[in-house]
Formats: structure tokens, C-alpha cells, sequence
């Protein structure tokens, strides 16, 4: 009811997302009940082994993660974590994830080649018409990477048409969601946000392009969000992460019982009010009393 277009785990609703490598979002409603798939970050709560078996199924893995019980904190399990940040995953958020998806599902592409100077050179861009903005228009504008099959025909720079800056080259190894390209294997990975027009500029012109779907960003084989529930210090909780700066965390935030205030507060706030105006009042009569002498 709050408009939230993902939901945690154990909601009890039927349908679900993620909650195992299979079960892929159909539907908008499926993000209602996200999966706990991968298992837990809390120290000795999983095994390294069962984490990289499920990796290697795909898919997107939500992590669980409690900072704290009572008084007690809890900490992480760095094995899995340090071997997260070196795997082949996507770390991104709930709203990152279900934004790609939501694109993905509903957009239309706008393109057009033409040749310069002997080179190919293929204008592209993404947009989303009323159709798709009457099923769902809560999307964040995220970059969504499409891979373009080039015939194995290298691209040696990409243009933002809007602003003449070249688009970042992308590493193969970059995890965090960004504008950028990159060629894969005769593939151009191609990482652009909604409405933003590039142009392409290839060796060869006679070519002919594909865009195909990719799942995630940058060709990465698998993505982790990681929800850490009942969060009440950010700072805190998330200080201890900073050996880990490639993970990403969903924070469900619960918030702090207000302090309870002493019954004395009111009465201090009416004795300091009106002080003050007494204060005010006694020096306003000194003064008119002192002005007419000096003059």
C-alpha cells in the first residue's frame, strides 16, 4: 500500500520471485514476494561450498543479513563475502534489479545506420511508449545493458549524442551499475539508461546487428542484493563492510523507539519563554530611558 514495487521475503504470498534459480519474474506481482535464496551472511549460519553451488545455477541471490539481536551483534561471514566480491556477480539493490527487469520487459528500440567516411556508423537508443508507461512507470532511470550481436565486427567508440562526450569503456570486470561499453566476443555490451541516444561507430560497414536481451549488467552471470533486516544504525552496521565495498545492501530499516521525555520538559520551555520576554521587555524600558538623556 505504501507503493513499494518489491517485497521481502516470507510475505506469504503464492507467487514469488527468485526463490530459486527457476523461478524467474513473470509478472510484476512475482517482486511481491521475493525470494531468500543464497542463505545468510551472519558468521557460521552457511557454507561457503552451498553459496558457490548456487552461483553457478544463475539467477539473482537475496542474501539475508541481521546486524544485531538485542544487544548482540552479529558478525559476518568474511569467507563468503571476500569471495563474492572476486566472483562473477552483479551487486546491485531490490530497486536496481526490479528497474532492469521492468525496462526489459516493456521498452522499444529506436535505430539507424548509416556510413561516413567508410566507417558504419549505427545510431541507438531506448524508449518506453505509453503502453508500457500505462503498465508500469515507477522504474528508476538505471543504465540496462542489451548486447548487440556485431557480426564479430569491433565498435571503436560510442557517442552520446546529447552531450558529444564519449561513453566510458567498461572493464570486464566492473560489477557496479553504470553507463559504459564493451565489446564481448564479437558482441557489443552496450549500457545505457531510457532515452538516451548513442552513436556507434564500427570498422566496418557492412554489417548486420542483433539486439539481443541481457540479463544483467555488464554480462555478469549471476546478480546478489543482500537485505539486512532490521537495521536501526546505518553507520554502524555498515562500517564493518568496508573491506567488502563491492556489496551492495537492500537496508530494511526499523525505526528507533522515541526516547521517552521527562514531564518537567514543558514546563522548563514556558519558564525560558517567558523569561526571555521579560528579559526583552525590561531592556526595551532602559533603553527609552537612556536615548532622550543622550540627546
Amino acid at each position: 500500500g505504501q507503493g513499494f514495487p518489491v517485497h521481502g521475503d516470507e510475505t506469504g504470498l503464492a507467487d514469488s520471485a527468485w526463490a530459486d534459480d527457476e523461478d524467474q519474474p513473470e509478472q510484476p506481482e512475482d517482486w511481491y514476494n521475493l525470494g531468500r535464496r543464497g542463505g545468510s551472511l551472519e558468521k557460521e549460519m552457511n557454507s561457503l561450498g552451498s553459496v558457490q553451488l548456487e552461483t553457478e545455477k544463475g539467477g539473482l541471490l537475496n542474501f539475508y543479513w541481521i546486524g544485531q539481536v538485542d544487544d548482540i551483534t552479529i558478525r559476518h561471514d568474511s569467507l563468503i563475502t571476500e569471495w563474492l566480491g572476486q566472483s562473477d556477480a552483479w551487486f546491485t539493490t531490490w530497486g536496481e534489479a526490479w528497474s532492469m527487469w521492468t525496462i526489459q520487459r516493456c521498452h522499444q528500440f529506436d535505430y539507424e545506420t548509416r556510413i561516413v567516411d567508410s566507417q558504419g556508423k549505427w545510431k541507438f537508443a531506448v524508449s518506453r511508449p505509453s503502453a508500457c508507461l500505462a503498465i508500469e512507470q515507477r522504474e528508476w532511470p538505471v543504465p540496462v545493458t542489451w548486447r548487440v550481436n556485431a557480426s564479430l565486427v569491433n565498435a571503436t567508440e560510442v557517442i552520446i549524442k546529447e552531450t558529444g562526450e564519449l561513453l566510458p569503456v567498461l572493464d570486464v570486470s566492473e560489477n557496479q551499475l553504470q553507463q559504459g561499453w564493451r565489446m564481448d566476443e564479437g558482441h557489443l555490451l552496450l549500457s545505457i539508461p531510457v532515452a538516451m541516444t548513442v552513436e556507434i561507430t564500427f570498422e566496418e560497414t557492412g554489417m548486420e546487428l542483433d539486439i539481443l536481451d541481457e540479463q544483467w549488467f555488464n554480462g555478469r552471470s549471476f546478480a546478489v542484493t543482500i537485505a539486512s533486516h532490521q537495521t536501526e544504525d546505518l553507520f554502524t552496521w555498515s562500517k564493518r563492510f568496508e573491506a567488502e565495498d563491492a556489496l551492495r545492501f537492500t537496508w530494511l530499516v526499523t525505526p528507533r523507539d522515541a526516547r521517552a521525555s521527562s514531564a518537567w520538559l514543558p514546563v522548563v520551555g514556558v519558564v525560558v519563554i517567558l523569561a526571555s520576554m521579560l528579559a526583552y521587555t525590561m531592556l526595551i524600558k532602559r533603553d527609552e530611558r537612556v536615548l532622550p538623556e543622550e540627546e
